[in-house]
This record gives C-alpha cells, sequence and structure tokens, in this order.
C-alpha cells in the first residue's frame, strides 16, 4: 500500500468520538454485503447514522444520506461527509480567535475564583494531598446553584461559586450560549479551564460559515471526548474518586487528575490537526436530522439501499452523549433530578430533561419499532442491511432487547429473502470499567441481508 492509498484509508475510515456500537472495525463486512444488495453502487440510506462512520466509508463509492433523530449527529455527519478544508494557517487562525478572543478574556475573569480554586486543588493533589481535589470535583454544576445558597459545607468553594456567579451576572451571562459548557459541566465533567476553552471554541464556530462552522464543533466535541473525566471516554456520569464505603479509590484519582488536567489548547490543536486530514469523498451526501420512519418515507429513487444500526440494548445513546447534545445546541435544558432518601436531587450525570429516549431500548416498544422499520422499508421495495448484536442467556452480554430469533420472524413477514451473516471476532466498546467489564461472545455482531 502506497502513502496515498494509506492517506485514502485513513480519511475514510476517520472516528471522531469514543462511541459505543462504533462500527469502525466493521466497514468493510457493511461495504461488502450493501455491495451484494446492491451491485449497481445506487445511493444509500444510513438511518442511524450516529457519528457517520458507516455513512464516510460508503461514500468513497456511493451517494449516501445519513439520518439520526440527535443534533450531534447531524453536526458530525456534516463534518465528514462534507468536509471542510483545514489548512495550518486556518488551524493557527482558529486557536489564535478561540484562546485570544475577548469572550477568553471575559470567561476568565468571571471564573476566575473556580480556576483559582482548582489549581490549588491540582497543585495538592500533585503532592499526594487529594482531600481538596476529591472535593471540588464532587460539586453541583453551577447551573443547580444559586447566588444566595447557604447550605454548602465547603466554605471555601462556596465563596468561589457565589462570586462567578455574581460576575457572570453583572456581564448578562448567567444564561447565556456563552457560557453553556461551564456552567453545566465545569467541575464535573471538565476542569473549569477545559470547559471555558469548550465554550469559546463553540463561540467561535457559531460564527463560522456553515461548513468551517460545523467541523469546529465537532473537533470541540473529539476534544471533549478526548478530556472528559469518566470511565470510558463517554458521558453517563463523571468517575466517582471515593467508594459507598467512603475509602478512596486510589486507581480512580489518578485517571481523574490525568484528565482534567489535559491542556485544552493541545487537545483542541490536535483534533483540528486530524479533522484536516479528512479528503471529500466520491458521492454526494444528504444529512437529516429527523426520525428513522420519516426519512424512509421521504426518500426518493437515488437511494436504492437502507443501512440501520439501531441500539441494542436498554441503554440510551443520549444517556451517553447528552453532554455533546448539549454543546451542539447551546441551550439552557432543564436538567432531570432523582430522589434518594426523601431529598430531590439534580442528576449525577447532569442528564438532559426530556432527552431521547429510543423505542429500540425499550422491551415494550422495540418489537413495534422493528416492525415499522422492516415494513417501511419494505414498501419502498429496496433491500436493507441491518446490523444486530446476539445475545445467549447466560453468555455475560448486556441483555439485547429482542432475540435474534424473534428479529428475524419479524424481518421475514415482510421480505421475500432474509439472510443471517456472522461477524466473528470482533468486540464492542465497553460500557464498564475492566473489573465490570461483560464478557463478549466471538460472534459479537451479526448482518442481517433483507431482500423482497
Amino acid at each position: 500500500m502506497n502513502l496515498i492509498e494509506k492517506e485514502i484509508l485513513i480519511s475514510r475510515k476517520f472516528r471522531p468520538l469514543y462511541y459505543l456500537g462504533g462500527k469502525n472495525d466493521l466497514l468493510k463486512n457493511i461495504e461488502s454485503v450493501v455491495n451484494d444488495v446492491d451491485p449497481k453502487k445506487g445511493g444509500v440510506v444510513d438511518l442511524f447514522s450516529g457519528t457517520g462512520v458507516v455513512s464516510r466509508y460508503l461514500q468513497y463509492e456511493r451517494d449516501v444520506m445519513a439520518v439520526d433523530i440527535q443534533e450531534y449527529s447531524r453536526v458530525v455527519c456534516e463534518s465528514l461527509l462534507r468536509p471542510a478544508i483545514l489548512s495550518d494557517e486556518v488551524i493557527e487562525k482558529l486557536l489564535e480567535d478561540i484562546f485570544e478572543s475577548d469572550t477568553n478574556r471575559q470567561l476568565l475573569w468571571c471564573f476566575q475564583p473556580l480556576t483559582e480554586l482548582e489549581n490549588e486543588a491540582f497543585d495538592q493533589a500533585r503532592k499526594g494531598a487529594v482531600h481538596k481535589f476529591i472535593k471540588f470535583f464532587s460539586m453541583k454544576p453551577l447551573v443547580s446553584v444559586r447566588i444566595d445558597d447557604k447550605n454548602s459545607k465547603n466554605e471555601e468553594l462556596q465563596r468561589a461559586v457565589t462570586e462567578s456567579l455574581k460576575r457572570l451576572q453583572r456581564h448578562e451571562l448567567e444564561c447565556s450560549a456563552d457560557t453553556t459548557v461551564t456552567r453545566y459541566f465545569g467541575g464535573v465533567y471538565f476542569s473549569f479551564a477545559q470547559s471555558i476553552a469548550l465554550d469559546c471554541a463553540l463561540k467561535r464556530a457559531s460564527s463560522l460559515p456553515e461548513d468551517l462552522g460545523n467541523t469546529l464543533k465537532s473537533v470541540v466535541m473529539s476534544a471533549a471526548s478526548a478530556m472528559v473525566n469518566t470511565v470510558g471516554k463517554h458521558f453517563a456520569q463523571p468517575i466517582q474518586m471515593v467508594a459507598k464505603s467512603g475509602e478512596v479509590k486510589s486507581s480512580a484519582v489518578a485517571a481523574s487528575i490525568r484528565n482534567l488536567t489535559l491542556d485544552p489548547k493541545i487537545i483542541l490543536s490536535e483534533a483540528l490537526h486530524k479533522y484536516a486530514l479528512l479528503r471529500k469523498q466520491g458521492g454526494l451526501a444528504e444529512i437529516r436530522r429527523q426520525d428513522y420512519l420519516g426519512a424512509i418515507n421521504d426518500v426518493n429513487d437515488t437511494y436504492s439501499v437502507f443501512y440501520a444500526d439501531p441500539p441494542y440494548t436498554r441503554d440510551h445513546y443520549s444517556r451517553f452523549y447528552h453532554v455533546l447534545e448539549t454543546m451542539c445546541l447551546r441551550d439552557n435544558p432543564e436538567v432531570s433530578t432523582i430522589m434518594s432518601r426523601g431529598v430531590r436531587s439534580i442528576s449525577r450525570g447532569v442528564y438532559r430533561e426530556g432527552r431521547h429516549q429510543s423505542p429500540f431500548c425499550i422491551k415494550s416498544q422495540a418489537p413495534k419499532a422493528f416492525e415499522d422499520l422492516f415494513e417501511a422499508v419494505s414498501k419502498k421495495e429496496r433491500p436493507l442491511v441491518l446490523s444486530y448484536s446476539p445475545h445467549e442467556k447466560g453468555d455475560g452480554t448486556h441483555p439485547r432487547v429482542i432475540s435474534i430469533e424473534f428479529l428475524l420472524q419479524l424481518a421475514s413477514r415482510h421480505f421475500r429473502s432474509v439472510d443471517l451473516l456472522e461477524i466473528n471476532g470482533f468486540k464492542h466498546n465497553k460500557l464498564n470499567s475492566r473489573s465490570l467489564a461483560l464478557e463478549s461472545r466471538d460472534c459479537s455482531e451479526v448482518i442481517l441481508k433483507c431482500q423482497n
């Protein structure tokens, strides 16, 4: 393989985020089945496009439509399927605009009481005194705190929070899109230094032409994925540094120090240079933020095959990527709460209230969701290639919402031919730390080839 061929392969197999159920290792298998059902290389509709890696790979030889209900997915797919040109000069100017901007200076001043306390916590933790570090990064998000709150047991932290909130109020930034990341996730998923940089980068993206703006938003999400202080680099909830017994978990503390002290300028620069490797693919691209059924019903004759990769388990993707959704929307969502011991408090993961709940993840709704999917595609008289992951009772994997056997029965009601193709040796990203990870079967992925 020569240098040009290697560059093409790197560009095609682009990985923008750490993502559950990512298909990077299955791209050739998926392409092979798609080519089998549609050898004329017509357009393909990717119905649950996620981070767009399948669409990106297939776009090399086909027109593609990437469909997903989440805004963060739309943004990432825009940047992958219609990449902006990022020269060294453009990258240097973007970094300068982010870190030398008036917004950056303003936010650094507003959050100075907290960043100073944060730096003290870092310094002590590096010397082995982790108490202040743990206390600081166990704080509630700023969005849940009022200036007149008097309930904190940590008076030093309370003073810093109060002063920062007053400074935000003084500059009318207490509800501003310019402070979304820091108000919701600073001190929780990211350090305040990191969250300020992410806010400034998103502010710059909002003023750019659409293609470059989407690319910079995707860069911010890649940087957030690299820096976030969670197990597995997803966004379900921050690392817990203290066990229920009260014992400090030294490995969790060490991981948190590594994550929260990553330099956001370096991480953003690395992500920008990574996206600069993207090249325009051969096929045209259409990107839709839409429900899968709406997309199927709206599709025209340009597209001759559907590809679907719906969720497999009860784990809603919105639980793992709600932070990215809030980053892209830059809104002020209500945060879900939980009741514990008679006290209602904000959810530890700072989840968006009303986040998307996929019917494919709900046991009572999944059969109808699949029935609707098969029926809608069948009525279009086009083939469907569907990725799924098997589960057998007692095999140690996360329980699937429905079984492969039942899935085959549903598909067979609507398609004349349904073939099951096993892919051996593929392992999905884990949800948990290694000590808690469930074992995977040798065959952890199958492809259903459905044809009329």
